[in-house]
């Protein structure tokens, strides 16, 4: 066995360390002079003949041959002390000498030091010690097994994950790797097949191919786990939900549906990190528990203080996403949401999902207005579909649509009687931006605004009466009206080009070719100009029917 430590959860968490040179230093080797017996002037001679070598050569090319626990021992030594470069000058130096267990702990330490430095990270991927290091362990896993001998399955499960966390992909090595796991499935451990499932699934993040070579490896490793899950700690249960959520063609969820049964009541011990990882893994599989996710909604309310900004932004996001309601989380999340220092993209994901929850909370209005002025100074820095999303959202939300949807907000918001200041603030910001298909939304959803509330009703929530200037800028855009109750935006910035790649945002395609019947004197720019008009109109995009998707048209 490997006497290297195995893959801890908590690196993906990263640690803070200074950016690390990967140049390779003068190496200095151990002291390898010392004899056995009375060795007396000769021994001394010799040490002596051996420190001139080393002294005169800038750096030594192989390490004398030495035995493996003696290799093992030196890499765990010199990964104590923090310097990659003498690290990987070490790895270099031993590498033609190493089996698997030397190769599994240099790979091992190298990931658990660069996890913490994109740079550094970025560098090793780069390095020819590392490349050396991962055909060498190829060459290792290709040997073949008998009766009489078994493989390292910690050693392998530790290779396969500190390619992940690198973020290096080699089909050769991970093919052979799946199909050890695959073989020789009884051998591992738990903890060893939960790391080496979770380490695959990361792989495939990154390069889907990866499944090629170990979906047939999750198969079979789900059948044989499904009546055995209580022999998993539940630091192994998240790594198996956080695997099988990415597995393609929801051929994870019957294990997954098993596994969440299994995981509830979670235990009280369950780290901020792993309840994270559960609801997205639910999330992802769209799995829906009920008694599991009450639970891991409580227990995140208790220590919403010790999470980080963005777990509180993928906790919220994941159990918004799986249509669950959990009062006191979500009146606790957004008032230390709207008290962090958030990214723009967490900020519009954390108030999209927000203004989607239903029903309606007078909460999630209070703080929704806590929020958009932020929203409204960073949308530059969003992009154009999150800036339609959350346009639209917040439009629809304070907007009254689905009335019937609405629970404990006043009956002047659901009634359209009240549109509040900051909601115009917003999209008047919106409808400023240049760029994108988001500019003509906004200001067809100001158009829209203007006709649906009095602008006498917006001024008057804060009890002053708007002055000309302000009443001046609170117009919509003077380039935009309403043609046959299509939104129609003249000028820069609304080409139909433009039109075209917002309309396939939404769709996910583009338009489908216009049916031959359609007369010859009808130009091809009035023809897409209606086609794609009608199919925002048809989309609710500002008019028409909310949601109602038309599959084809004229």
């Amino acid at each position: 066995r490997c006497c290297c430590c195995g893959p801890c959860s908590k690196l993906a968490l990263g640690r803070s360390s200074s950016t690390v040179s990967l140049a390779t230093p003068a190496m200095t080797l151990p002291d390898c002079t010392r004899t056995r017996g009375g060795g007396g002037q000769v021994a001394r001679r010799g040490s002596e003949r051996m420190r001139a070598r080393v002294a005169q050569s800038p750096r030594v090319a192989q390490a004398p041959r030495r035995s493996w626990p003696h290799i093992n021992s030196q890499i765990i030594a010199v990964a104590s002390t923090g310097d990659l470069a003498l690290i990987m000058s070490t790895v270099e130096a031993y590498l033609k000498q190493m089996n698997i267990v030397n190769i599994s702990t240099a790979f091992h330490r190298l990931a658990k030091l660069a996890v913490s430095d994109q740079d550094s990270m970025e560098a090793l991927q780069k390095h020819p010690t590392l490349v050396g290091l991962v055909q060498a362990a190829h060459v290792q896993l290709e040997q073949p097994y008998d009766g009489d001998t078994q493989p390292q399955c910690q050693a392998i499960s530790n290779i396969v994950w500190s390619l992940a966390t690198l973020q290096v992909v080699d089909h050769p090595l991970l093919r052979c790797a799946a199909a050890i796991g695959h073989d020789f499935l009884v051998d591992f451990k738990p903890f060893e097949l939960a790391s080496l499932l979770w380490a695959f699934s990361r792989l495939a993040e990154n390069d889907p191919t990866v499944w090629e070579c170990s979906l047939q490896f999750f198969e079979i490793a789900a059948h044989s786990m499904v009546n055995n899950l209580n022999v998993f700690t539940f630091r192994c249960l998240v790594m198996l939900a956080s695997a099988y959520s990415s597995v393609p063609g929801r051929a994870g969820v019957p294990f997954l549906q098993r596994l969440a049964v299994h995981m509830a009541p979670l235990p009280r011990a369950a780290s901020c990190h792993e309840l994270v990882c559960v609801a997205s893994a639910l999330c992802n599989a769209d799995i829906y528990d009920e008694q599991l996710l009450g639970d891991l909604a409580h227990k995140a309310t208790l220590r919403l203080n010790e999470l980080r900004a963005r777990e509180i932004v993928d906790l919220f996001c994941s159990l918004a996403h799986l249509g669950f309601f959990h009062k006191r989380f979500v009146d606790r999340a957004l008032h230390l949401a709207s008290q962090m220092d958030l990214s723009p993209s967490q900020l519009s994901s954390i108030l999209c999902s927000a203004l989607a929850l239903r029903p309606r909370r007078t909460a999630v209005r209070t703080a929704a207005l806590r929020l958009l002025p932020r929203c409204a100074a960073q949308l530059g820095a969003l992009s154009n579909i999150q800036r339609s999303e959350l346009t639209q959202g917040i439009y629809d939300f304070f907007s009254g649509l689905d009335k019937s949807d609405s629970e404990e907000l006043p009956r002047s918001v659901t009634n359209g009687q009240e549109m509040p200041s900051e909601v115009w603030t917003f999209l008047r910001a919106a409808a400023s931006e240049v760029q994108g298909s988001s500019r003509a939304l906004a200001s067809g959803l100001i158009v829209a605004g203007e006709c649906a509330f009095p602008r006498s009703g917006a001024a008057s929530q804060t009890g002053i009466e708007a002055s000309d200037d302000e009443a001046e800028a609170d117009c919509p855009d003077p380039q935009v009206v309403v043609k046959n109750t299509f939104v129609h935006v003249e000028g820069e910035g609304c080409s139909y080009s433009q039109k075209s790649e917002f309309l396939k945002g939404l769709l996910g395609r583009p338009l489908p070719a216009a049916l031959e019947v359609i007369p010859s004197d009808v130009s091809p720019e009035k023809l897409m100009a209606f086609r794609l008009d009608y199919q925002i109109f048809r989309l609710g995009k500002p008019f028409g029917a909310k949601g109602e998707l038309c599959a084809e048209t004229l």
